[in-house]
């Protein structure tokens, strides 16, 4: 894909997808220039306006926050600081929500972009304001991602996909919650920032999902954890809890942007979680 000499400024550029996007973009045709706004508290619009002066972007990708779940007011500011930027700017904002907003849903329910929101916790709220903030602001040059659960060699090692490869590389016990039914959408960092490449160029006004489409249990995780490890499925254990988080159960429904865009995810989970094991980047 071909994007014509846009100039970019990344926001959270030392975040997990901002910092691959960064990598990325370094190598991608079409994009003149990509920079961070890391130099810069865009928590005060005033310095923004200072450090942006005789700057111009033609895109602004909004990835920084502050993502405690008891956090609210600082990622409100940011995102509006943000949207003025782009508003003054003529750019097209592209901001990356999370499906966090919308909260705990049914565990038959298939979450599309019209699934209501119902966010659970602060940081949620300020992600779905902040989507309020980018219409309003920037109502005809933006694209909203409610982004699922992104993976690559950055990621945490606290996260399950780490956790379950340690633990099987280990030889030890990977515990399953009430028959490991649990669900959740990941997606590989390259396919993020791919999309991301997508909508640079791509008219797409709106609001989107943006996961794998697939649902995986964490049973399945396990033993994806336990094939690319050649390790025993001996050590999946079952545990029953009676504990709400534990009976998650997320389906995504991506075909709004695919059809729209023609963008669809191709790392599939036994390769990315291949990846975390060998600790190398993906970037296929």
């Amino acid at each position: 894909m071909t994007i014509t000499n846009n100039r970019t400024l990344i926001t959270g550029s030392t975040g997990l997808v901002g910092g691959y996007a960064m990598r990325r973009f370094a190598h991608a045709e079409g994009i003149s220039r990509h920079d961070s706004a890391n130099s810069v508290d865009i928590m005060d619009e005033v310095a923004l306006n200072v450090w942006a002066e005789g700057k111009h972007y033609d895109v602004i990708i909004h990835l920084a926050a502050d993502i405690e779940l008891d956090t609210y007011l600082p990622n409100i500011q940011m995102t509006l600081n943000i949207a003025r930027l782009a508003q003054t700017m003529q750019a097209k904002l592209i901001y990356v929500s999370s499906i966090s907003v919308y909260g705990a849903v049914e565990s038959s329910q298939i979450i599309n972009e019209d699934t209501r929101t119902n966010p659970q916790y602060l940081y949620a709220a300020s992600k779905l304001a902040g989507e309020d903030i980018v219409r309003l602001l920037c109502p005809d040059n933006h694209t909203i991602l409610r982004l699922s659960s992104p993976y690559g060699v950055w990621s945490s090692r606290k996260t399950v996909l780490y956790q379950f490869i340690e633990l099987a590389q280990r030889g030890q016990a990977i515990t399953l919650y009430n028959d490991g039914k649990r669900s959740q959408d990941f997606i590989h960092l390259d396919d993020v920032v791919s999309a991301l490449q997508t909508v640079m160029s791509n008219p797409a006004i709106g609001t989107f999902n943006l996961g794998s489409g697939r649902a995986t249990s964490m049973k399945y995780l396990a033993r994806t954890a336990i094939s690319v490890t050649s390790a025993s499925t001996e050590l999946i254990q079952y545990k029953q809890v009676d504990h709400a988080s534990e009976n998650y159960h997320l389906s995504l429904d991506i075909t709004r942007f695919q059809k729209l865009t023609g963008w669809e995810p191709h790392v599939l989970l036994e390769s990315g979680m291949r990846q975390l094991l060998e600790g190398g980047d993906y970037l296929g």
